[in-house]
């Protein structure tokens, strides 16, 4: 083993000579060369006894530099080894370590070329269940910047795994399903990575045997061996226990239902620990419906929920919803650690529940009948550059200003002013991610036989109402306007097709909610006057608190949300 070293000096004032340093054997075959705009050229070639030469040029061999000096050397250098584990056939044999149930190893890249194979005989080994290897690496604290590859295989050539791994980077770790026979693992620079010294490293492959009662028999990997679910209504009972054993490990779940009415689909799925995987949970049919995951599985125990709506369907008949659990990147495993999921199906309350304390008269604004005809009308609400949904938007509710108001709306008037009061609406956030919209159209005040007056505003107020104990749906309302009557909103305070009011649930903490906006007293105003004149939309929805620790994005009819809209109407000025 050779170490040939060019230190190259360009002309302080600047060259356009980029070197080119080249091994050849002694029947001209190239053996290795490196080339760039650097100062330090080193190779370190793993070289049978015979002659060599060195070609050092000028990288395009268009230019030419007197000023720009370089400087060569040629010494031996010292190796742990040299070429004597460079291919499968002359692989090192790793001793198993019975009380760590782990193959350990340890060697570095030390000449272009280097590669470290390594024999695990896994064939000894019983299991009883599946046996996965938890492959662990890194470089040992080395700290370089050095680009390694490993790559392992089953005895039959069958490649299992290759991964770059950067040096310096935390630990690497993963978890391959064994195949047949002995395994073979190797370890080489990655693709462009030259050695110009010697970089170590570490490894160990624990041997693991896993109990995944889901992968016993046919096991549940595919759509077509999915696992029934039944539907368990409390988190008390129906778990299903399994295992993202390894990496490529995905379980498949099914639920089967029927479209005669509309409900509600939940998924529960979560680990008592941090795991290696990071989770996802996919809902599908005949596409993918809904997706959720853990971006870090490691930083704490998994929590995933959600839920969607299915709709009724005709012709009536049975239909299956399933749900795909894998690693988020398909790249990790865990065979330590379990999750648990849990399905369920909720049928959609068909009226409003008793509450001694709740608003009476309310009117049940329902999903069942939420957008249910073709004809409906809809808002696409822009979450972020990334997410836009469409909600149905009831046009009836607040339709208050013409000769045939919806019914429950009343109007009185003393001293001058118009007081408009809306019944109250209840409803739920049936799902996650539901919203409830309604749309108000604010223009002058209609009067019969009276002319429409050119200047006025609304005095705005909005109750809400959350009764019981409270929910854990932290129930908030939005006031927008649809500044260009597209019904095309944005999820922003401010933007001229955002909202410019909002109120509700401010915390986590399960509790009863009863909010005035703008309160009794407080000389806060929320109005709009003739220069806004057209379409606003009042939405009720859940806030997800982000920062919650846990997944909020909350829906449940444990208790329905109950809110009003009062309007004052001032004619003749424009603005309070």
């Amino acid at each position: 083993m050779y170490a040939v070293t060019v230190d190259y000096t360009p002309f302080a004032g600047g060259t356009d000579v980029d070197l080119k340093i080249e091994i050849y054997d002694g029947d001209g075959a190239l053996v290795m060369s490196d080339y760039g705009q650097k100062s330090k050229y080193r190779l370190l070639p793993c070289l049978a006894a015979g002659d060599y030469y060195v070609l050092i040029e000028d990288f395009g061999r268009d230019d030419y530099d007197t000023s720009s000096n370089y400087h060569i050397a040629v010494q031996t250098a010292a190796a742990a080894e040299a070429g004597a584990d460079d291919n499968r056939g002359e692989a090192t044999v790793l001793s198993f370590d019975a009380a760590l149930q782990s193959y350990l190893g340890s060697g570095a890249l030390e000449y272009a070329g280097d590669q470290d194979w390594y024999h695990l005989p896994l064939a000894g080994i019983p299991a009883s269940g599946l046996q996965v290897l938890e492959i662990s690496f890194d470089d040992g604290g080395a700290g370089s910047a050095f680009r390694y590859q490993i790559q392992l295989e089953d005895v039959f050539g069958e490649v299992l795994l290759v991964h770059d791994y950067l040096g310096g980077s935390a630990t690497y770790r993963t978890e391959i399903l064994a195949g047949g026979g002995d395994h073979f693992l190797s370890v080489q620079s990655a693709e462009g990575q030259a050695v110009e010294a010697a970089a170590p490293y570490e490894l160990s492959v624990q041997v693991l045997d896993v109990d995944d009662p889901a992968e016993a028999g046919a096991g549940n990997d595919s759509i077509n061996t999915a696992q029934a679910l039944a539907p368990a209504s409390t988190p008390e009972n129906g778990w299903t226990e399994a295992k993202i054993a390894y990496r490529g490990d995905d379980d498949w779940y099914y639920l089967d239902t029927d479209n005669g009415n509309p409900r509600v689909l939940e998924m529960f799925m979560e680990t008592e620990e941090p795991s290696l995987a990071d989770y996802a949970v996919s809902i599908l049919r005949d596409d993918l419906i809904e997706k959720v995951y853990d971006s870090n599985g490691e930083d704490g125990p998994t929590e995933l929920k959600t839920s969607i709506l299915l709709p009724a369907g005709s012709p009536v008949g049975p239909v299956t919803y399933f749900f795909k659990v894998s690693d988020a990147q398909g790249d990790e495993g865990d065979g330590l650690v379990p999750y648990y999921i849990r399905g369920n199906l909720v049928d959609i309350p068909s009226a409003l529940p008793a509450d001694p304390g709740a608003p009476a008269g309310a009117v049940y604004y329902d999903e069942a009948s939420e957008g249910s005809n073709p004809g409906d009308a809809h808002v696409r609400l822009e979450h972020n550059s990334l997410l836009q949904k469409e909600y149905a938007v009831n046009t009836a509710l607040l339709d208050f200003n013409g000769p045939n108001p919806s019914p429950g709306i009343t109007r009185s008037a003393a001293g001058g002013l118009t007081t408009i009061a809306f019944p109250w609406i209840g409803g739920y956030i049936d799902y996650q991610g539901d919203q409830d919209w309604f749309e108000l159209d604010l223009g002058p005040l209609y009067q019969q036989g009276v002319p429409a007056d050119s200047d006025w505003y609304y005095d705005l107020q909005v109750e809400l109402y959350v009764g019981g104990a409270g929910s854990p749906v932290e129930y908030v309302w939005k006031v927008y306007r649809d500044h260009n009557d597209n019904r095309i909103l944005v999820d922003r305070a401010g933007d001229s097709d955002g909202f410019f009011a909002s109120a509700g649930d401010s915390d986590t903490a399960v509790a009863p909610l009863n909010l005035f906006t703008p309160a009794a007293g407080s000389g806060d105003q929320f109005w709009v006057g003739d220069a806004w004149e057209g379409k606003f939309y009042l939405s009720l929805g859940d806030f997800n608190f982000v920062d919650a620790g846990r997944p909020d994005d909350d829906w449940g009819y444990e208790v329905p949300y109950y809110c009003r809209l009062t309007l004052v109407y001032h004619p003749g000025v424009s603005h309070p």
